[in-house]
Protein backbone atom coordinates (compact mmCIF):
# COMPACT_ATOMS: atom_id res chain seq x y z
CA UNK A 1 0.00 0.00 0.00
CA UNK A 2 1.27 3.80 -0.96
CA UNK A 3 2.10 6.10 1.90
CA UNK A 4 -0.04 9.05 1.50
CA UNK A 5 0.85 12.27 2.51
CA UNK A 6 -1.06 15.14 4.09
CA UNK A 7 -1.31 18.57 2.36
CA UNK A 8 -2.22 22.05 4.17
CA UNK A 9 -5.47 22.92 1.74
CA UNK A 10 -6.19 26.76 0.95
CA UNK A 11 -8.28 28.75 -1.25
CA UNK A 12 -7.62 31.80 -4.02
CA UNK A 13 -10.14 33.08 -6.04
CA UNK A 14 -12.13 29.68 -5.31
CA UNK A 15 -8.91 27.38 -6.41
CA UNK A 16 -7.90 24.74 -4.30
CA UNK A 17 -4.24 24.74 -3.32
CA UNK A 18 -2.15 23.02 -1.18
CA UNK A 19 1.37 22.85 0.42
CA UNK A 20 3.10 20.18 2.07
CA UNK A 21 1.57 20.28 5.92
CA UNK A 22 4.10 19.91 7.90
CA UNK A 23 6.08 23.15 6.05
CA UNK A 24 3.08 24.86 7.52
CA UNK A 25 4.03 26.96 11.27
CA UNK A 26 0.84 28.69 11.78
CA UNK A 27 -2.06 30.25 10.27
CA UNK A 28 -3.18 33.75 11.76
CA UNK A 29 -6.22 36.08 11.36
CA UNK A 30 -5.27 38.40 8.08
CA UNK A 31 -3.24 42.14 10.09
CA UNK A 32 -2.25 44.99 9.18
CA UNK A 33 1.14 44.55 6.98
CA UNK A 34 4.42 46.84 7.56
CA UNK A 35 4.88 48.13 4.10
CA UNK A 36 8.72 48.61 2.88
CA UNK A 37 9.12 51.45 0.24
CA UNK A 38 12.07 49.16 -1.83
CA UNK A 39 10.48 45.96 -1.44
CA UNK A 40 10.90 43.65 -4.28
CA UNK A 41 7.83 43.15 -6.34
CA UNK A 42 6.63 40.06 -5.28
CA UNK A 43 6.39 40.92 -1.03
CA UNK A 44 3.53 42.49 -0.10
CA UNK A 45 4.81 43.69 2.96
CA UNK A 46 6.19 42.47 7.02
CA UNK A 47 3.92 41.12 9.66
CA UNK A 48 5.34 41.34 13.10
CA UNK A 49 4.79 38.10 14.69
CA UNK A 50 5.69 38.29 18.50
CA UNK A 51 8.97 40.44 17.74
CA UNK A 52 9.93 38.12 14.59
CA UNK A 53 9.65 39.33 10.98
CA UNK A 54 7.86 37.42 8.68
CA UNK A 55 7.61 38.70 4.84
CA UNK A 56 4.12 38.48 3.26
CA UNK A 57 5.01 36.93 -0.05
CA UNK A 58 2.39 38.40 -2.68
CA UNK A 59 1.05 34.44 -3.99
CA UNK A 60 -1.15 35.67 -6.27
CA UNK A 61 1.23 37.82 -8.46
CA UNK A 62 3.18 34.33 -8.62
CA UNK A 63 0.54 32.44 -9.54
CA UNK A 64 -0.33 34.72 -11.78
CA UNK A 65 -3.75 35.71 -10.10
CA UNK A 66 -6.23 39.30 -10.38
CA UNK A 67 -5.09 41.30 -7.57
CA UNK A 68 -6.75 42.86 -4.64
CA UNK A 69 -6.91 44.34 -1.27
CA UNK A 70 -6.49 42.01 1.36
CA UNK A 71 -9.72 41.58 3.56
CA UNK A 72 -10.75 41.11 7.46
CA UNK A 73 -11.83 36.96 6.45
CA UNK A 74 -8.63 36.56 4.91
CA UNK A 75 -6.05 34.23 6.57
CA UNK A 76 -2.23 34.40 6.65
CA UNK A 77 0.02 30.88 6.42
CA UNK A 78 3.07 31.27 7.66
CA UNK A 79 5.33 28.29 6.69
CA UNK A 80 8.79 27.34 6.28
CA UNK A 81 10.82 26.34 3.59
CA UNK A 82 14.30 24.22 3.47
CA UNK A 83 15.64 28.40 3.27
CA UNK A 84 13.43 30.37 4.74
CA UNK A 85 10.31 31.19 6.93
CA UNK A 86 7.99 33.50 4.68
CA UNK A 87 3.85 33.87 4.56
CA UNK A 88 1.05 34.09 1.97
CA UNK A 89 -1.99 35.98 2.24
CA UNK A 90 -4.88 33.58 1.37
CA UNK A 91 -8.89 33.68 0.95
CA UNK A 92 -9.80 30.73 2.98
CA UNK A 93 -8.47 28.03 4.88
CA UNK A 94 -9.86 24.58 3.60
CA UNK A 95 -8.23 22.12 6.57
CA UNK A 96 -5.67 18.85 5.56
CA UNK A 97 -6.23 16.64 2.68
CA UNK A 98 -4.17 13.27 2.32
CA UNK A 99 -2.98 11.76 -1.39
CA UNK A 100 -0.82 9.09 -2.08
CA UNK A 101 1.04 9.00 -5.50
CA UNK A 102 -2.08 7.02 -7.10
CA UNK A 103 -4.00 10.29 -6.08
CA UNK A 104 -1.83 13.02 -7.72
CA UNK A 105 -1.95 13.64 -11.69
CA UNK A 106 1.66 15.17 -12.97
CA UNK A 107 1.98 18.71 -13.05
CA UNK A 108 4.12 19.03 -16.19
CA UNK A 109 1.54 17.07 -18.30
CA UNK A 110 -1.62 19.43 -16.93
CA UNK A 111 0.81 22.92 -16.39
CA UNK A 112 3.94 22.71 -18.43
CA UNK A 113 4.87 26.51 -17.41
CA UNK A 114 4.22 25.56 -13.69
CA UNK A 115 4.85 21.72 -13.34
CA UNK A 116 8.59 22.69 -11.72
CA UNK A 117 7.03 23.97 -9.03
CA UNK A 118 4.29 21.82 -8.51
CA UNK A 119 4.34 18.57 -6.99
CA UNK A 120 1.13 17.33 -8.89
CA UNK A 121 -2.31 17.71 -9.23
CA UNK A 122 -4.56 15.91 -6.46
CA UNK A 123 -7.77 14.73 -7.22
CA UNK A 124 -10.68 14.08 -4.33
CA UNK A 125 -14.03 13.46 -5.05
CA UNK A 126 -15.16 15.79 -7.96
CA UNK A 127 -12.38 18.70 -6.43
CA UNK A 128 -8.87 18.90 -7.28
CA UNK A 129 -6.00 20.75 -5.93
CA UNK A 130 -3.11 22.14 -7.26
CA UNK A 131 -0.16 20.84 -5.12
CA UNK A 132 2.51 23.44 -4.86
CA UNK A 133 6.52 22.35 -4.01
CA UNK A 134 7.24 25.10 -1.77
CA UNK A 135 11.16 24.76 -1.86
CA UNK A 136 10.54 25.17 -5.86
CA UNK A 137 8.33 27.59 -5.81
CA UNK A 138 10.41 30.76 -5.14
CA UNK A 139 13.68 31.25 -6.99
CA UNK A 140 16.72 31.56 -4.72
CA UNK A 141 17.21 35.35 -6.27
CA UNK A 142 13.65 35.90 -4.99
CA UNK A 143 14.39 34.73 -1.42
CA UNK A 144 17.68 36.90 -1.73
CA UNK A 145 15.81 39.99 -2.43
CA UNK A 146 12.74 39.33 0.23
CA UNK A 147 15.07 38.22 2.85
CA UNK A 148 17.85 41.21 2.33
CA UNK A 149 14.52 43.21 2.98
CA UNK A 150 13.59 41.62 6.20
CA UNK A 151 17.20 41.58 7.56
CA UNK A 152 17.31 45.51 6.58
CA UNK A 153 14.01 46.04 8.66
CA UNK A 154 14.70 44.25 11.57
CA UNK A 155 18.02 45.63 12.43
CA UNK A 156 17.91 48.65 15.12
Amino acid sequence: MSQKKQYFVFILDEQRYGIDLQAVERVIPAVELITLPEAPEIMSGLINLRGRMIPVVDIRKKFGLRPRRMEMEDRIIIFQTSTWTTSIVVDKVEGVAEFGPEDLSDAEELFPEMGQFMEGVGKSEDESVLIYDIDNLFSGQEIHKVSSQVENHSQP
